[in-house]
């Protein structure tokens, strides 16, 4: 069984066999009396099991709500030509036509399923330049945001900002299931309370808790959000970039001071050498003087 552990993959399993929905032998199949999907094989398999009127057993271990309602679904079947695949997770019972040229014909996939499932199979690519494939990923735990390489040194392009900022490499592991439901009245959250910035459910809003706040619908609040987020992003959109041409600037000054500084010590070099050059000429000249008065004086000396 192609099983997985974790609680948000559990509606891309089927609740009989457990094995992950797929596009092959294990295609989701919906239900029409309840809306809950079944995979292809566990259909044919439940079917066949009614066809084989003279097995007892039922085909999946340990008992499911299959095989509690086998004995009703083959009377059914026989007298409306049905068959019958009763629900695992709330034993309501489908009926598929007998006349189907495939057992399966009879029922609709799970686009959604199908849907979540092509959605991860897609390769990761960088929210910013939107390249696919242009290698390496890295999550931001500061920005919330998956980046490429070379996008993230762009975003990024302060050493204060970088050490905010942590570089996580990117992993195609699916996000942590968000509790969307009130953990008092187990309703799902719908409002949010503007005065306590909190989202709350149908029950809640009504609540003294909550009595005489500015309670709206998610949706508006979304909205509303995003139209005062709008200009701040669009101003820190052109800081960035006023940011990003003064630290052009400075690299261009700095590359400018690196080169004068280069050619002063060339120039340095050449001057000191010349310098040398012209004490040694100077030195070998008064020493050739010298050299020149102490023999005239030797010959004066010797003449006496």
């Amino acid at each position: 069984h192609e099983t997985t552990s974790m609680d948000d993959d559990q509606w891309l399993c089927c609740e009989y066999c457990g094995n992950r929905f797929n596009t092959t032998d294990h295609t989701p199949l919906l239900l029409d009396q309840c809306g809950h999907s079944v995979c292809r094989s566990c259909v044919e398999l439940v079917i066949a099991f009614q066809f084989r009127a003279s097995s007892s057993s039922c085909p999946f271990k340990p008992e499911t709500a299959a095989s509690a309602a086998v004995p009703a679904a083959q009377e059914q079947q026989q007298q409306q030509h049905c068959w019958a695949v009763a629900c695992a997770t709330c034993s309501i019972v489908t009926h598929i036509p007998v006349e189907a040229a495939c057992v399966t014909d009879g029922m609709k996939p799970n686009r959604a399923i199908l849907d979540a499932l092509a959605e991860r199979e897609k390769p990761a690519m960088c929210s910013v330049c939107h390249t696919p494939g242009v290698g390496p990923l890295f999550d931001c735990a500061f920005c919330f945001s998956t980046v490429c390489e070379g996008c993230w040194d762009k975003m990024h392009i302060t050493p204060a900002m970088q050490a905010r900022h942590s570089k996580i490499p990117h992993t195609s592991a699916p996000p942590t299931e968000v509790n969307n439901k009130c953990s008092k009245h187990k309703k799902t959250f719908k409002l949010f309370c503007v005065t306590d910035s909190t989202l709350v459910c149908s029950v809640c809003a009504f609540s003294k808790q909550h009595q005489g706040h500015n309670v709206v619908p998610i949706e508006e609040h979304l909205g509303s959000a995003s139209q005062q987020l709008e200009p701040l992003a669009h101003q820190l959109e052109e800081k960035q970039t006023k940011m990003a041409a003064t630290v052009n600037t400075i690299e261009h000054e700095i590359t400018e001071i690196n080169k004068a500084h280069e050619e002063f010590d060339a120039d340095l070099v050449q001057a000191t050498k010349r310098l040398k050059d012209l004490l040694q000429s100077r030195c070998d000249s008064l020493l050739a003087r010298s050299q020149m008065l102490r023999k005239e004086r030797g010959k004066h000396i010797n003449k006496r």
